[in-house]
């Protein structure tokens, strides 16, 4: 048995883009590299950030935007250029993020060079709920795609427990389903303190502010909206909420701070990076929002914990696996702005018990969801599946 495999990691997006699972395949590939050979085949090299070091990059695919047609047009490109790619390379594991449509892409190829296929879902890409309007299963088609072609792969690989349900229901095998939560790289936390005043001085934070934070896409089915109204009912004194994000809500979610004459107590980051600032915002923070309908996992969630912040998230499956109520954070009900008042008026009168969920969200993150901890469950699934074959 090899003790370096050669790994690929596919994703038909662009790299290394910052997004939700581009940050996955980011962090998965540079700490695999550490002792594996790692190569990412994707769309185009993004400029969000630099290529990681030491993982070789193939941008050979390719997302055409044809109506009606681009879809079925950028399968077809995809599998023959993939198999040209695993012909000439021979990976001894291809692990595609997202399974739809990773798995349409490179499973013929896999099954031909006898290479193990692994599959790994974010959450939306299975996760299916007809009244939220929410998941690619929302497509009669995709969802019969999905159902064909999960069965085929050797592993699939769900980021929470709460997603096993739609594992099952999108068509995949008990006995190939494997769980393993993301993680976050403690040691890429980079706190500048010329960003921190920048920061300060932009979003009008002063030093004995409360400043609440929501970090993330602004748009329905995250119901920033929900906090902006929980937020106004609280009606707490020096309290300063940030929506740092971009989505289709924003221009709504400005008319009523406009309408609620809360422009001097909201401010809009925009899309933030770690690069722009993002560590020192979370830092600047004493509480982060998640009032979601529906997470697969939530990263932003361990990004607080590490800064030893607490959170107030809604009950729903993936934040009820990673918020402990009473210990590092509370839980809030959807869609319930009544609920997330409470929620901030507790955090904004203890401090001392909103310090100590800090400190207890940062040891569960340390214990359990570092990224070493998430790229150790991944080498040895990959390990066991290239020792049976």
């Amino acid at each position: 048995m090899k003790d370096e495999f050669k790994i690929c990691l596919l994703m038909p997006k662009m790299f290394p883009r910052i997004g939700g699972f581009e940050n996955v395949v980011y962090d998965l590939s540079r700490g695999l590299s550490c002792h594996h050979k790692v190569q990412v085949v994707f769309t185009t090299i993004s400029s969000d950030r630099p290529l990681p070091p030491g993982v070789e990059v193939f941008p050979v695919l390719k997302e055409i935007k044809i109506r009606y047609i681009g879809f079925l047009l950028s399968l077809i490109y995809n599998s023959i250029f993939f198999f040209f790619y695993a012909w000439q390379e021979r990976p001894d594991m291809v692990n595609v993020h997202p399974v739809f449509p990773g798995v349409m892409i490179t499973w013929c190829s896999c099954k031909l060079l006898k290479i193990p296929l692994v599959a790994t879902s974010h959450g939306g890409d299975i996760q299916f709920t007809s009244q939220e309007d929410y998941g690619t299963r929302k497509n009669p088609l995709a969802n019969w795609i999905l159902k064909k072609t999960l069965p085929l792969v050797d592993r699939h690989v769900i980021i929470s427990k709460a997603m096993y349900p739609f594992a099952r229901s999108a068509g995949s095998r008990d006995s190939r389903i494997e769980i393993i939560p993301l993680g976050v790289d403690p040691d890429v936390i980079n706190l500048d303190s010329r960003l921190k005043i920048k920061l300060e001085s932009e979003l009008n934070i002063k030093r004995d502010d409360f400043v609440i934070l929501y970090l993330g896409r602004l748009i329905d089915l995250k119901r920033p909206q929900d906090l902006l109204k929980g937020f106004y009912q609280a009606n707490l004194d020096n309290a300063k909420l940030v929506f740092a994000g971009s989505g289709d809500k924003e221009i709504e979610l400005k008319k009523m701070v406009h309408d609620l004459s809360l422009e001097d107590k909201v401010t809009f980051a925009g899309f933030i990076t770690p690069e722009t600032g993002k560590w020192d915002l979370i830092d600047l923070s004493h509480v982060l929002v998640v009032p979601s309908l529906s997470e697969g996992f939530n990263l932003t969630v361990l990004e607080a914990y590490a800064l030893s912040k607490p959170v107030i998230g809604t009950r729903i499956g993936a934040l009820q696996e990673i918020i402990n109520p009473g210990i590092t954070g509370l839980l809030v009900d959807r869609r319930s702005p009544e609920d997330i008042k409470e929620a901030l008026i507790y955090m904004y009168e203890n401090p001392q018990n909103r310090e100590n969920m800090g400190l207890a969200g940062q040891e569960l993150f340390l214990a359990n969801y570092t990224r070493d901890k998430m790229v150790h469950k991944y080498q040895k699934l990959y390990q066991s599946l290239i020792t049976k074959k």
